[in-house]
């Protein structure tokens, strides 16, 4: 009898440990990504705009980690993102947020200034403590603590893992001091250690994928190696980029700088004497954008009526010119015309188009007239007629295209 008793104890308690050990086990491998999300859904509707605020993080690849880990949660799950540089601050994370496939190419973004709430997060006690902030009012909605999530701690892991990589160095030559702007897959690299002719000239640290470092000392025509040594936050040494040249001057202005108009095109012609520099290019800043091109001319699309400056600057390895400027006036628009009939004359109104005073030629029943006025009044010399008038703008110079229209006058 207590031999029965006793087993059905013990079997009771192999049974509900198993029971409890299996119920704990489950509830360790629940993942908290869809709490967190339910908890985002009970304060921000999926069609309003959201962006990241503050992330409060111990180092680099955590701040990275929990901006991704956030994109990636709402992107999945179809809210409503703006402002991209709080998610991702460069394009170097933007490709490696590709590259996990955490988002897409297509993931679309609204301006900052749309932002209707913003997310804060800061990792404490182990544990994500996320903070929704209502933009407008400056109230905090909601706050709450989550265990890392999976994916947080599989983006966290490819993060450490990245390699660090120095990308390019460009360099400015002022004086005896060459100016180096050193392009670095910030943050996946945390410091670069850079060699002058073999010898070590510093370990700088990043704050952006942009370093900036200055070497004095330096002598045109001499021969310099210079080696970029990247080193990641977990202290992963990436390769080594060298750069062997024979330091030349910064490459003067160009010489002359005029322009010739051709139809429905503007070209741009330079001189210049820096014909020996290495990376020679000229950088042309028009209206419409700033060009590079190898050749001494740059054409494009003409626009009629306006006045603009045109600059032109010599680049080269080592740095660029003072920018050669030109003013630049282009042949009159057509004018804007209206006309009413106010008994036995045409009153007209015109509208100069041009950026710069212009005279309006006015022809009609074989005669011609020139006024600077907006206004001009035409006599009727007879009614019941149809009268064609041709109107069109000059600077002195060159002349628009006419407009050309009819009247139709009563008797």
């Amino acid at each position: 009898m207590w031999d029965e008793l006793l087993l059905a104890a013990l079997l009771f308690v192999v049974v509900f440990g198993v029971i409890f050990f299996w119920s704990d086990l489950a509830h360790t491998f629940v993942d908290p990504e869809n709490e967190l999300v339910k908890f985002i859904e009970s304060a921000v509707d999926r069609k309003t705009p959201i962006g990241l605020s503050k992330i409060t993080a111990q180092d680099v690849t955590e701040d990275l980690t929990t901006r991704l880990y956030l994109l990636y949660v709402l992107a999945k799950n179809n809210f409503d993102l703006c402002d991209k540089a709080s998610f991702v601050k460069n394009p170097f994370e933007e490709q490696f947020a590709l590259n996990l496939q955490l988002v897409s190419k297509g993931t679309s973004f609204k301006k900052p200034e749309t932002a209707i709430y913003r997310l804060s997060s800061e990792l404490r006690d182990n544990k994500l403590l996320l903070t929704i902030e209502d933009v407008k009012t400056g109230k905090i909605m909601k706050t709450q603590a989550f265990k890392f999530p999976r994916k947080y701690n599989e983006i966290l892991s490819k993060v450490r893992e990245a390699f660090p990589s120095v990308v390019d160095a460009k360099y400015s030559l002022r004086g005896e001091e060459l100016y180096v702007g050193i392009i670095a897959n910030y943050p996946f690299t945390k410091t670069v250690t850079i060699k002058v002719n073999d010898k070590n000239f510093g370990t700088f640290e990043l704050k952006n994928e942009l370093l900036l470092v200055t070497i004095p000392n330096v002598k045109v025509g001499e021969r310099y190696q210079i080696d970029f040594t990247p080193t990641s936050p977990t202290g992963k040494t990436g390769a080594t980029l060298s750069h062997r040249f024979v330091l030349e001057p910064p490459p003067q202005a160009v010489t002359t700088l005029s322009y010739e108009i051709q139809a429905n095109k503007i070209t741009y012609l330079w001189t210049h004497q820096n014909r020996t520099l290495q990376e020679l290019k000229f950088k042309v800043e028009t209206p419409k954008g700033v060009f590079y091109t190898e050749d001494t001319k740059f054409s494009e699309e003409l626009v009629l009526g306006r006045i603009y400056q045109v600059n032109v600057t010599v680049v080269a390895k080592f740095g660029e010119s003072e920018p050669k400027s030109i003013l630049v006036k282009t042949p009159p628009s057509k004018p804007l015309v209206n006309y009413r009939i106010d008994g036995n004359i045409i009153k007209l109104t015109l509208t100069n188009t041009c950026d710069y005073p212009v005279t309006f030629l006015i022809t009609v029943d074989g005669r011609t007239f020139e006024t600077t006025s907006q206004t001009f009044e035409y006599k009727i010399p007879t009614l019941g007629l149809t009268y064609t008038f041709e109107i069109s703008a000059t600077d002195g110079r060159y002349f628009s295209e006419p407009i050309k229209f009819s009247v139709q006058t009563k008797k």
